[in-house]
C-alpha cells in the first residue's frame, strides 16, 4: 500500500510549494511513513513534528488545480500540459525516453512538476 503514496522528497517539496490537503498518512520528522489520517499540515506539524503523505492522485490534483499543469504518466513515459508556457509547442511537455515502469514514470512526472513549479516561483516557498 505504501507505494500508492509519494515518497518522502516529494511530500516535503509539496509541503513547500503549499500543499495542505486532508491525508491518510503522514512522515513523522525521522521516522517512516505513517498510517494516521491528517486534515492539515498544521495539525501534523502539531501533533507529530511531521508533514503531510499524499497519495498521488493527490499531488496531481494539486498541480492541476492550484498550477494549471495537467500532469499524465504513461506507462513508459509521461506528458505534461502546461497552458501558461508559450514556448512550448502546444503547452505539452513530454519525457518520451523509455522509463522502466509505470511507477517510474510517474515518479519522474511528479519531479517535473515539482520542477516547473519552483522555477515559476524563483525557488520562493509558498505557503498557504
Amino acid at each position: 500500500m505504501e507505494k500508492l503514496f509519494v515518497l518522502r522528497p516529494e511530500a516535503l517539496e509539496l509541503k513547500k510549494l503549499g500543499f495542505n490537503e486532508e491525508c491518510f498518512a503522514l512522515f513523522i520528522r525521522t521516522g517512516p511513513l505513517l498510517m494516521k489520517p491528517m486534515p492539515n499540515q498544521e495539525e501534523c506539524e502539531q501533533y507529530f513534528g511531521g508533514f503531510l503523505a499524499p497519495i498521488y492522485a493527490q499531488a496531481f490534483a494539486f498541480f492541476r488545480e492550484k498550477h494549471g499543469l495537467h500532469g499524465n504518466p504513461l506507462p513508459h513515459s509521461y506528458e505534461i500540459l502546461d497552458k501558461q508556457n508559450e514556448y512550448i509547442e502546444c503547452g505539452c511537455i513530454s519525457e518520451e525516453y523509455p522509463m522502466d515502469s509505470y511507477e517510474i514514470a510517474e515518479l519522474a512526472c511528479l519531479r517535473k512538476l515539482i520542477e516547473i513549479v519552483k522555477q515559476r516561483n524563483d525557488g520562493k516557498t509558498i505557503l498557504p
